[in-house]
């Protein structure tokens, strides 16, 4: 059913399902069938200004690209380019949401407060920069 998504290579041993997810079943909800595709996002605006008051302290608080990646893998997101945006990436389904700034977070912004980020070639996610050598 997800073969088309892109999910993390490492494993969520130990920890608990995301929300919407109960004993592998995937609850329909808002980011389980719909893609952004070509427009700013799939949300509307409630929705996302929503989303943007629940991920701001994960984006406020971050001050590198593992701090952030790591607080909103916690709430079943991560971040990726698509052409020449940053996109917000729902975990579960691997489907883009919307570009970041949609969210009032730019790359222009978040480069500037944390540096590149590392990209992960072919997948074109964000990578988690603790990960690479010094």
């Amino acid at each position: 059913m997800f073969e088309h998504a892109n999910f993390p290579k490492h494993t969520y041993a130990g920890a608990p399902p995301p929300p919407a997810c109960i004993d592998g079943d995937i609850r329909p909800n808002r980011w389980t069938s719909s893609s952004r595709g070509k427009g700013t996002s799939v949300l509307d605006c409630e929705t996302a200004v929503a989303l943007a008051c629940f991920l701001a302290p994960a984006f406020r608080a971050a001050q590198s690209w593992s701090e952030l990646l790591d607080a909103l893998e916690r709430t079943g997101f991560w971040l990726g380019f698509e052409e020449d945006d940053l996109v917000l990436i729902q975990l579960e389904t691997g489907l883009t949401l919307c570009k970041c700034t949609a969210i009032g977070h730019s790359f222009a912004d978040l480069r500037i407060k944390m540096g590149k980020p590392r990209v992960e070639a072919g997948s074109m996610r964000v990578a988690d920069n603790s990960l690479c050598a010094p």
